[in-house]
């Protein structure tokens, strides 16, 4: 038994390291906009633009950024940790409305560097679990639930 919590337990802390040195590994996978969480001050999606997003998906590898059908080959990945109070001073929301919690979060931009890719939608990404995350699309924030 202890051996199995030793391994346990170093596979834990490499997977922590490997974050550490590359954020971005927290998106890796399949993910599906699974419900609309609140419209912030700068909402901008109709209805039916918000309707349509729902179920969309989303697919993220260290090497590529999909959104909604979105595509990019290209990305850059920019990490950092956003606050409660950064957040409400940017969009007038706190992390309780988010279904987040803690002193902050990680948070990753995502730059497409491709010429014929002129905006990827959910750009901003905050980490809210290992099976669950956050982003804004024209001022509304969805949650994403991996597959």
């Amino acid at each position: 038994m202890t051996g199995r919590l030793l391994l346990s337990l170093t596979a834990a802390s490499l997977m922590a390291s490997s974050l550490a040195a590359s954020p971005e590994l927290a998106l890796v996978g399949d993910w599906r906009i699974s419900r609309e969480l609140v419209a912030g001050n700068t909402a901008a999606l109709t209805p039916d633009e918000i309707e349509s997003l729902l179920g969309a998906e989303a697919h993220y590898t260290d090497r590529s950024a999909e959104f909604a059908g979105v595509r990019c080959e290209r990305p850059v990945f920019d990490s950092y940790h956003e606050t409660s109070d950064n957040l409400h001073q940017l969009f007038e929301l706190r992390f309780e409305d988010l279904g987040l919690s803690g002193p902050d979060v990680l948070a990753i931009d995502i730059n497409c560097m491709e010429p014929d890719v002129e905006f990827l939608a959910g750009n901003t990404v905050l980490v809210a679990g290992p099976n669950r995350l956050v982003t804004v699309v024209d001022g509304v924030w969805f949650e994403l639930t991996r597959k």
